[in-house]
Formats: structure tokens, sequence, C-alpha cells
């Protein structure tokens, strides 16, 4: 019976992920030990819940449940941002008996009861163009952990038998006696923020030849979705056509990241392409905000379930696809005011919204760069990369790069007010590897780097800011706020080492008085040396004119007595 195996479940917990993925995005379980002979071989290295210990028997080759896949044919993965989504049949084998079918979300402790299926062969998701509807929450069952790993260590099979290793312990992970798994369905779903807030699953893909590409910020979409809460399964919402075929007329247009409509929802949309259909999870951490454009009617706190339909995308122009430079930099200073004026309201959304209008015009002009220049950041987006676009006339590259100074420093204002430093001081350092003394980068740098903890760094910053405008008032207060920080942290060393570093410094000046001794003592040795070998050349040499002295005057002798003789 249900009550047997499961028991109602309010919350759906998810496991961390691993950090190590496959080349497809998830996590698979690597291949085990020769199997026994009697079939029963251990499940090696789990994947989500590293604690269990589990043991499975596969069906022989060519007995039902052990065909190799279709070519082609989705497996079941878990990675950091890709949660499958399964559904799985249970039956209890031996003694134990009872069988069940549900859904659930790889990793997850919870999930939704399904009808049992007349056969297992082909049973599991909606075919497709059929009505979606969200789960109920009454049909909310327990997910025992080891069916997530097991689903993972099917692999290439549709079904297989698990026993655990240990009888009633933690480590079986839920798993009493002997069970077979059979997998039903499985499909890919995303985890959009890698903490189960916002989950999408696509439901219905593009029709042949229809696909176009996903939103980006500032896209004019025309959509459609129904909203319904997650606890009581009641429809709030419906806006449009929410069937591919059907008129997309009824569709709502707007503008992604310009109208009130929910984060949430506004993220789902930018990974669809036009005519895909897709279910949306928002647990009540992340639905808080409005489900229209318009910004009425507006949760707060409420986990729902929502179905979407993109109909039609126009994307602004991207890096290289304006015809020519000068239109590229028209286009970057309408960012420039747009963020501009999101920067002045001074909200948490407006002043991101700021930081991504600003990235836009900043992506477009790097763009126009010729190869090379100073003002190309080593981190430019990956469609700036592969843009391959116009480039900027020597007429036409001062203006470009007076707009893109502009856009970096006012790039780096918009990161200082998310308290992003990081990310400030990378904008505002590519203006100063062009613009060495530039007073404004190197004053919201120095904010940065202080707030880093670069106490060094900044206080070079900010005394170089004033150096380029002495009378800024603001660069001079943080520059002193800087020095008394660097002061308290040396006054925390001293008293959380207790007079280490002054005992380390008397060990360094003793070492190098030692030092210095030593040297002296060599010097003196080198100088004495110097002077004996000095003294021996002079002996050497007084001896050396004493006996040529000798020489002449015997040879002068000689030559005397030879004259006398021979007179």
């Amino acid at each position: 019976s249900r009550a047997a195996l499961f028991r109602p479940c309010a919350m759906a917990p998810t496991a961390p992920a691993d950090d190590s993925d496959d080349e497809d995005g998830g996590r698979r379980r690597p291949a085990g030990p020769p199997v026994p002979s009697d079939g029963w071989e251990a499940v090696s290295a789990p994947v989500v819940f590293k604690d269990l210990r589990l043991r499975i028997k596969r069906p022989p080759p060519g007995q039902a449940g052990q065909s190799e896949p279709p070519e082609g044919r989705y497996r079941p993965k878990y990675g950091v941002m890709h949660r499958s989504h399964c559904v799985v049949h249970l039956q209890r084998l031996g003694g134990r008996s009872g069988e069940e079918a549900f859904e659930f979300i790889l990793g997850e402790t919870s999930g939704f009861a399904r009808p049992l299926p007349d056969t297992l062969q082909g049973a599991g998701l909606a075919a497709k163009g059929e009505t979606w509807s969200p789960p109920k929450s009454s049909d909310t069952v327990v997910v025992p952990r080891w069916v997530t790993e097991g689903v993972i260590a099917l692999g290439s099979s549709a079904s297989a038998e698990f026993e655990p290793v240990l009888q009633d312990s933690d480590e079986a992970g839920g798993l009493f006696g002997q069970c077979r798994l059979t997998l039903l369905a499985a499909t890919p779903a995303q985890d959009l923020l890698g903490d189960g807030g916002v989950l999408i699953r696509v439901l219905e893909e593009p029709k042949e030849g229809d696909s176009g590409p996903k939103p980006r910020d500032l896209a004019r979409v025309c959509a459609s979705w129904r909203v319904w809460f997650a606890r009581s399964n009641e429809l709030l919402l419906s806006i449009g056509a929410l069937a591919q075929g059907e008129s997309a007329a009824s569709g709502r247009e707007f503008t992604i990241d310009e109208s009130g409509l929910m984060v949430a929802m506004e993220m789902a949309l930018k990974e669809l392409r036009p005519g895909s259909r897709a279910c949306v999870r928002i647990s009540q951490e992340w639905a808080s905000g409005a489900l229209t454009p318009e910004g009425n009617p507006s949760l707060r706190g409420a986990a729902i379930w929502v179905e979407l339909i993109l109909h039609s995308v126009q994307n602004e122009p991207g890096p290289g696809e304006h015809g020519s430079a000068s239109a590229a930099l028209e286009f970057a200073l309408t960012k420039k005011q747009q963020g501009n004026a999101s920067l002045a309201l001074l909200t948490g959304a407006d002043i991101g919204r700021a930081a991504r209008r600003y990235e836009a015009g900043i992506d477009v002009l790097e763009a126009v760069l010729p190869e090379g220049h100073s003002l190309r950041s080593s981190s430019s987006s990956s469609r700036t990369k592969a843009a391959s676009g116009p480039v900027a006339s020597e007429g036409d590259l001062p203006s470009v790069e007076e707009a893109l100074t502009a856009l970096r420093l006012n790039a780096g204002q918009a990161e200082l007010k998310r308290c992003r430093w990081k990310e400030a001081a990378e904008h505002c350092s590519v203006v100063l590897r062009a613009a060495e003394g530039h007073g404004k980068a190197r004053f919201r740098r120095g904010l940065a780097r202080a707030e880093l903890g670069d106490l060094v760094g900044a206080a070079e910053d900010l005394r170089r800011a004033l150096a380029a405008s002495p009378g800024d008032v603001a660069a001079r207060r943080e520059l002193a706020r800087v020095e008394a920080l660097r002061k308290e942290r040396k006054a925390e060393e001293r008293g959380t080492f207790g007079g280490l570093f002054e005992k380390m410094r008397q060990k360094d000046e003793a070492r190098e008085q030692r030092e210095e001794a030593r040297r002296k003592a060599e010097e003196e040795q080198e100088a004495k040396r110097k002077k004996e070998e000095q003294e021996k050349k002079r002996e050497q040499a007084r001896k050396d004119a004493e006996e040529k002295r000798k020489r002449e005057a015997e040879e002068a002798a000689a030559k005397e007595a030879a004259a006398k003789e021979a007179a």
C-alpha cells in the first residue's frame, strides 16, 4: 500500500550537488567491479547521498528491462544546475508486497504519487500537446534517498533489483528488503539558482525549423502563462494561449527586465526559445513580485507553479551585430542613459538593472575596439569575444574610448552600491590601464579595495586620487578612514599575537647584526690579506732591484777589466 511505502511530506529538501559533472553537465556513476556469480553487485561511489550502501541485480541480457536505450535517449543526471525529473515504479519483492509509482527531482526527498501504469513500457510523461496541470499537494509522498542512487545506478538499464548491504541501517537510505526499481521516464530540469528555488522543465520544444534565440535583457517578447498556488492547486491567473497551434494574439507583449514581472518568471523565460512550453516550480522564497508586466496582481512569499509558453522574441542587437561603429556608439550611449536613470532610483532591483545596462553598452563598444586595445577587458563576455563586426576607425576611436571609460566608471559605481567590490575594482582597473592617473577611477577602486581588505592598495589609490584632485574632500575623508583602519589592524595584530611580531622583529635585527659582523670580519681579513700581498710584492720588487743593481755593477766591472787588459 502507499501508506506502507511513503508518508506525506510538505517539503522537498535538495541534496548538495557534487562538484564534478560529466561532459553533459550531470553526474554519472563510474563502472563498478565484475558482477558476482549470483548477479548481485555493490553500488559503488554514491553520487548524491554519499553514506548509502546498496547492492544491485540487473536483469540478464535479453530480458525485459536490460535492452540498450535508443541512440540519443536522455539518461538521468545529477549536477550543480542539472536535476533530472524522473517517473519511477517501485515493487516490493519477497515477503513484502506493494507497489507505487511517483515522480520526483533527483536529489530531492519528496515527490508526487502517480497512477499505477497498466504497462511499465512507455509509461510516464504526458504526450506532446497534452494539457499540463501541476501535481496535487495532497499527492505529496516521501521519496527514500536510495531511489535517487538507484536511478543513477541503472545506467542504460530500464529496471533492476536493489537491496541494502545492511538491513535496518541508515546506510540503506529507507530501503527494506529487496525492491525492483523501474524508470518509466526521465527529462532534463534546470535548477536556475542552484538551491531548488526556481526549477524549470521544458514540456514541449519548438517545432522543427521554428526555433529562434533565447531572450536577453530588454528583449521584446510575447508570452502566455498560467499560475497556480502550490499549496492548494488553485488556478490564480491565466494569460494568453497555452498550447502550440493556438493563436499567439492573446499572448502578452512586454520587455524583459523593464516590466514589473516577477524576477523568477523572467529568469525562466530567458531559458526558453520561441515555441517552447515549460513548467516552473518557484519556492516561497523566490515567489515574490508581480504576476503580470503591469505589476498586478502581486505575490509575496507564496510558493507557486507556472506554465509558460514563449511565442516570439525580438532581441536588441548584441556585440558585433551593429552595422557600423557609429551605430554601436549610439546604442552604448543609450544604454548609459538608461543605466543612469535606473541608478538614480536607488532601489536594489534598479541598481542591478543599471549595472546590466552599463554592461550591455560595454560589451557592444569593446566589440568595435581594435584587437589588443587597453580598454578591452581580459574578462570580456563570451559574446564580445565571439563578435566579428565593424571596427572603429581612427576618427571614431576617441569617442568610443570616452564613452567606454564613462560606462566603466558608472558600472563600477553601480557595483559599489551593490556591494560587489571585486567587480567594481575590475571595472576601474581597466580604466586605469589606459589612464593611470584617472582620479575618479582611483577613488572608486580605492573604495572597493578597502572593502576587500586590501588597505595598502586602497591607501595608494586614494593618495593618487588626491594627487589628481587635491580639493576632493571625499577622497581625503576616505584616505583618513583607511589609514585609521590600518592602525587598528596593526594594533589588533599586536594584541592578538601578544608581541609575537615584536619578537620576530628583534630576531630579524639580531640576525642582521650577526650578518653585519660576519661581513665586517670577512672584509677585515680580506683587507689584511691584500696588505700582506702588497708588502710581499714591495719586498720582492726591492730584492729584484738590488739583484739588478748588483748584476749591472758586476757587468760594469767586468767590462772595465776587459778594457784594461786589452790596453
